[in-house]
């Protein structure tokens, strides 16, 4: 890398790591002084309610478990593996298409708890059809970008449940321009051919750092909204949230390991 383009991938680097500083201040702050968020006041929390978050968590974990079988399975099928790199675009674009279809099935078929076979379905669908695109990092990039997402997950499950309960709210107004500037560097780098140049790393650093700073933060929004609304929804479906936090936890990861790419490489 050259000195232009190490001074911008450099800045990325430093703005993500103050971010999460800044993240460890507000955690220590709301633990120690400011005893205001839900954690406090779980254990006023109904059976019924203390179940609906825990079935929330089985599910969110359980598709944890479903993408590394997928993943696992997809290293040792060599059919699978020749496919997914001989038609790198097609396997990306394919996928993205389905994840939009299952997540919007997810959303409209209505959870009833007597009969959800076919919300079932679509969900273990969801959870394993993101493992085939992973095979692209190898094992030793996929394992370093396991370990940063679980650090950062671990972080903001904790802010979720020690921040004030309205804290996301404020934090979602924040974000908005963020989410549209990862978006369009995501969409140049998907589409655009374009060379290595200043123009190229500055994209990357957006999309790639950006992302995580951007999927950090709302895995918190999310997790906070699943809390209020546990409490004020009768209507409440575990296993629709489950795969909004699913998702978002598949953007944190999938940023590391191309961050970890970005690393390893000569650009």
């Amino acid at each position: 890398m050259d000195p232009a383009k190490a001074l911008i991938w450099g800045t990325g680097k430093i703005v993500t790591s103050t971010g999460i500083v800044a993240s460890i201040a507000c955690l220590i702050f709301w633990l120690r002084v400011e005893k205001k968020g839900t954690l406090y006041t779980l254990k006023d929390w109904s059976t019924e309610t203390s179940q609906k978050l825990v079935l929330t968590y089985f599910h969110l974990i359980s598709s944890y478990i479903l993408n590394f079988i997928s993943f696992a399975y997809a290293l040792s099928s060599q059919k699978l593996l020749n496919v997914i790199s001989c038609h790198p675009y097609e396997v990306i674009v394919g996928i993205i298409i389905l994840m939009s279809v299952l997540t919007t099935l997810l959303e409209f078929i209505p959870y009833c708890p007597e009969n959800n076979l076919i919300k079932i379905v679509a969900w273990f669908l969801h959870s394993t059809v993101l493992g085939l695109p992973l095979t692209f990092f190898g094992t030793r990039i996929c394992t370093k970008a396991v370990l940063q997402t679980i650090l950062m997950l671990g972080l903001s499950s904790l802010m979720s449940f020690l921040a004030p309960n309205d804290f996301y709210k404020a934090l979602e107004r924040r974000l908005t321009n963020v989410y549209y500037l990862v978006t369009l560097s995501s969409i140049c780098c998907l589409l655009i051919d374009i060379p290595v140049t200043t123009v190229s790393i500055s994209l990357l650093t957006i999309n790639f750092l950006g992302g995580i700073v951007l999927y950090f933060c709302t895995f918190i929004i999310n997790t906070q909204f699943l809390l209020n609304d546990i409490l004020t929804n009768e209507s409440y479906d575990p296993i629709y949230t489950s795969a909004v936090l699913y998702l978002c936890t598949m953007n944190l990861y999938i940023r590391n390991a191309l961050y970890y790419f970005v690393e390893c490489s000569k650009l």
